[in-house]
């Protein structure tokens, strides 16, 4: 189990630590974004050559110690009890043709119909979020805002 991120832990400590295990931690930036209950993407190597494809990842509120809202646009985690609310992560591989993108854009609809790969995962804590992103080969310093990285598809947790 990772340590808490507190005042009583020195992030620098943490971070060399991580780098020493042979993990290569989260960016804090991304990390930060996360712990707000806010989604990030990344644009990743498609199986097929002729495909997209996006890691998108989207925090999980437990609903006891917090709440969301819509805070300047965006999906923001709320701690209802001084708990952190984020209890997990979804993450989300999506390939799809580029012609689907197109399609998409076009027609505004909630996700496209026959992606050629569509897969999720669950984290329940970041050191698992770090290792199922690196299945994925998602070059951590690349997780950005989703639309910042052509991620167009709707959110979703299911």
């Amino acid at each position: 189990m990772a340590p808490r991120l507190t005042s009583e832990v020195n992030i620098n400590d943490l971070l060399i630590s991580r780098l020493e295990e042979g993990r290569t931690p989260i960016p804090l930036r991304v990390l930060n974004r996360l712990r707000l209950g806010r989604d990030v993407a990344a644009r990743v190597r498609p199986r097929d050559p002729s495909n997209l494809a996006w890691v998108y990842v989207i925090p999980l509120v437990d609903h006891v110690r917090g709440s969301t809202a819509v805070v300047n646009g965006e999906r923001t985690a709320l701690s209802l009890s001084g708990e952190p609310p984020v209890c997990g992560f979804v993450v989300r591989y999506i390939e799809v043709a580029e012609n689907i993108i197109d399609e998409y854009n076009r027609e505004e609809r909630d996700d496209p119909e026959h992606p050629a790969h569509d897969e999720r995962a669950i984290a329940t804590n970041e050191d698992e979020l770090a290792d199922i992103l690196r299945l994925y080969t998602v070059d951590l310093d690349s997780l950005h805002i989703p639309i910042d990285v052509g991620y167009v598809f709707e959110p979703t947790t299911d």
